[in-house]
């Protein structure tokens, strides 16, 4: 199984030439599964959801931006949840859908955690984590991807990686 992610940066310079560029790469990669962050509803619609490469999609735009996160696939889904709906889950920025392949279910998680809040990065983490084990009698293997806006050594790394104080 290929799964990618790639973070679209949503800022109008550029975008002309960049709406092609980030399609020619969804088609060039071909992954059975793809994450994207910073999606606005616009390029979602217009561009991602009828892809015939990938029939299933899930899509939730942030309350307070004119973004979100995508999810496209060549698998169908058995539930998508949008946890930035939820106060239980610190409203992350975060998209999970639940899949099956070769028999195995899998549940992949896309994020995006804030790039101007420690505080808020470790709050929506913490959430995500305590949502993925929430779902341990449900799935096999858990995927956790996205845009951590962090380095190899952020208390966020640390904590996924099993590193926690």
């Amino acid at each position: 199984m290929r799964i990618a992610t790639y973070n679209v940066w949503n800022e109008n310079k550029g975008i002309g030439d960049r709406t092609g560029q980030i399609l020619d790469e969804i088609r060039r990669v071909s992954a059975d599964v793809i994450a994207l962050q910073e999606i606005t509803p616009q390029f979602y619609e217009n561009c991602l959801s009828g892809m015939p490469e990938y029939p299933y999609t899930e899509f939730g735009k942030y309350t307070r931006e004119e973004e979100g996160l995508a999810i496209l696939s060549r698998l169908p889904f058995t539930a998508g949840t949008f946890l930035h709906t939820d106060g239980k889950y610190a409203r992350s920025c975060a998209l999970n859908v639940l899949f099956e392949s070769d028999g195995r279910r899998i549940s992949l998680t896309d994020v995006h955690l804030p790039w101007d809040s420690i505080k808020a990065k470790e709050e929506q983490i913490v959430a995500i984590d305590r949502f993925c084990h929430e779902q341990k009698n449900e799935v096999d293997y858990f995927v956790v991807l996205g845009d951590f806006n962090c380095g190899l050594n952020s208390s966020v790394h640390r904590f996924m990686t099993g590193n926690r104080p």
